[in-house]
């Protein structure tokens, strides 16, 4: 989590956008523990090399032979995962988005005093 330089620690500004930013850390772990079975569904479907059938056993079209088993097995477990992964990112992007609507920001500054006295506009970007 990134909070802005100019914010002293002990600051109310460093506290609010602190919280801000927690919830979207909070969105993300209830989206990936969401997700977690159709994770764990996605690697037990995955046909990894047994000693009676071993990589080179195997047709996989998305995977070229390799000579490095463990290239090969990350790619194989990325692509089992691929779609689950982009459906988390998907989703971050749009808890975003609605975190970060203008009115849920404005309640934000709302809370400090010192972002009333400064140009909001310099604060709303160091948020965002």
């Amino acid at each position: 989590m990134l909070i802005a330089s100019e914010y002293a620690p002990t600051s109310c500004n460093f506290a609010e956008t602190r919280k801000h930013e927690t919830l979207h850390y909070v969105d993300l772990s209830a989206s990936l523990r969401k997700s977690q079975q159709r994770i764990k569904a996605a690697v037990q479907r995955i046909d990894f090399p047994t000693p009676s059938k071993p990589w080179h056993l195997q047709r996989d079209a998305r995977v070229a032979p390799m000579s490095d088993d463990r290239k090969r097995l990350g790619l194989v477990v990325q692509i089992a995962i691929q779609r689950i992964i982009d459906d988390i990112d998907r989703e971050a992007v749009a808890q975003g988005q609605r975190r970060d609507e203008p009115h849920l920001i404005d309640a934000v500054y709302s809370k400090c005093d010192s972002w009333l006295e400064t140009p909001v506009k310099v604060a709303k970007a160091s948020l965002r």
